[in-house]
């Protein structure tokens, strides 16, 4: 509980709630197990409250209720720790830090440090980053080119239900938000990109739906945005899928050499960077804008 607000009973401001933190602070012997096993008498409208902040989840409370709750310390914490704490399961010195796009100012998230190390990996750390790849943890360089445009060039999205494909850290269905999406979705299978795109769209204060199954949508879309999915040639499927889905789509992608896939019209080519730096070479910082209409081909997007 240490580090964790209390708010008072009945209001939305920080405060004390005098009751939990007499509670809290007893120093009984009962009151030490009690803290061992984390067990605390604390009223239900300060622990949700607390939750509702860390979470970014809308809450409607009238009255405060006492009651026994067990309470772990993994359950509430701050949005870096847990996220760190995500990222160190591969990488024991990792971090989240809260970082500013270079190339699209108005977002902020929450990534792996820029100055994590270089260092070779250790065989254990090698296979445990393979076997739950922190994708989230980086704005890749199409994510950033397309959340750009989208920001630029408002009219993709304005007004319309957007899914992004493969999300991620989020960044494109958060640029789609802030560009005036009536409802955005982002979907992605992996549960911990989920909490890092519930995490990235509540700082930037921005309504995202999380979708896990793409198969479980179960209304219409208007446009499907994806950036980055088409590293494995395996993924080359859903872009008959997408099209089956939406009327409208809107690729990025900086990995695919010779891409054909007609519909799907070159409209645009941009440069950027994944954040943070990987060091990439040139062919990766050189991000493809692909569009696709049902039955019509794609207008030019201003460079």
């Amino acid at each position: 509980m240490r580090g964790i607000k209390h708010y008072q009973a009945g209001t939305g401001f920080p405060g004390r709630c005098d009751l939990c933190v007499k509670r809290l602070a007893e120093k009984d012997q009962a009151g030490k197990q009690e803290e061992q096993q984390g067990i605390f008498f604390i009223h239900s409208v300060c622990i949700i409250r607390v939750a509702a902040q860390l979470y970014h989840e809308p809450v409607d409370i009238d009255e405060p209720v006492l009651l026994l709750w067990f309470f772990s310390r993994d359950v509430v914490k701050p949005v870096q720790t847990q996220l760190a704490r995500l990222l160190q399961t591969a990488l024991p010195q990792a971090r989240a830090e809260l970082t500013v796009l270079p190339d699209a100012p108005q977002i902020a998230l929450y990534l792996l440090n820029e100055d994590f190390s270089r260092a070779p990996l250790s065989p254990e750390a090698v296979q445990a980053v393979w076997d739950r790849p922190a994708y989230w943890a980086f704005c890749w360089a199409s994510g950033q080119v397309l959340a750009t445009i989208l920001l630029q060039q408002p009219a993709w999205v304005a007004g319309k239900t957007v899914l992004d494909f493969g999300s991620g850290s989020g960044v494109v269905a958060i640029a789609a938000a802030l560009a005036g999406a009536a409802r955005v979705i982002a979907c992605d299978i992996d549960p911990d990109a989920q909490v890092a795109i519930r995490s990235n769209a509540g700082h930037n204060h921005d309504n995202v739906e999380i979708l896990q199954d793409f198969y479980q949508l179960s209304e219409p879309v208007d446009l499907i945005i994806a950036a980055d999915v088409l590293y494995d040639r395996e993924n080359l499927p859903w872009l008959d899928i997408f099209l089956q889905h939406a009327p409208e789509v809107l690729i990025a992608d900086s990995r695919i050499k010779n891409f054909d896939f007609p519909p799907y019209q070159l409209i645009a080519r941009r440069e950027s960077t994944t954040v943070p730096d990987l060091d990439e070479s040139d062919e990766f910082r050189r991000v493809n804008i692909f569009h696709a209409r049902q039955g019509v081909t794609g207008d030019r997007l201003m460079e």
